[in-house]
């Protein structure tokens, strides 16, 4: 059986949309959940044994048992994210999803010098301030938005 698709956003916020092995992040590269604890080895589809990977980190694990120091890693960020009070979809996380998905997939619409140079600007601009993956992708679409507009609005 599939993960969920909502328990894949919670894997992927919870882990603030980077590799939980390498720390790489969207859209430099493909993220995608990983079992901790493979299913071939008794793994299950919970939180617990869930992370955000990247393609490449993924596919060189591939069905190796994880380290115990992973292992207990994970299930410790998995139940401070259960205590969060959010329980069931709430409104905010829907439209904060929303509005990620939409702004990843207008920088996947730019070719990638584009959609990296809006990225750095992004990061630069929110100096000293350290955004999360989420708030750096939504802001880089908006500032390339807003800058071309205001290139169509200029004669």
């Amino acid at each position: 059986m599939a993960v969920s698709k909502r328990l894949r956003y919670e894997v992927l916020r919870r882990d603030n949309y980077a590799c939980r092995y390498c720390g790489a992040f969207a859209p430099v590269v493909v993220l995608e959940i990983d079992h901790v604890t493979p299913r071939k080895h008794g793994g299950r589809d919970t939180a617990e044994n869930l992370v955000t990977a990247c393609q490449d980190c993924n596919r060189g694990k591939s069905a190796i048992l994880p380290e115990d120091w992973l292992t207990a890693e994970i299930e410790q960020a998995a139940r401070q994210w259960r205590d969060d009070p959010e329980g069931d979809e709430d409104e905010d996380d829907l439209s904060d999803m929303h509005a990620y998905m939409d702004a990843l997939y207008f920088l996947e619409s730019l070719n990638t010098d584009r959609a990296l140079h809006w990225m750095a600007r992004a990061y630069i601009e929110a100096m000293p301030y350290r955004p999360t993956h989420s708030e750096q992708i939504i802001y880089a679409a908006a500032l390339a938005r807003r800058t071309g507009l205001e290139a169509e609005a200029t004669p």
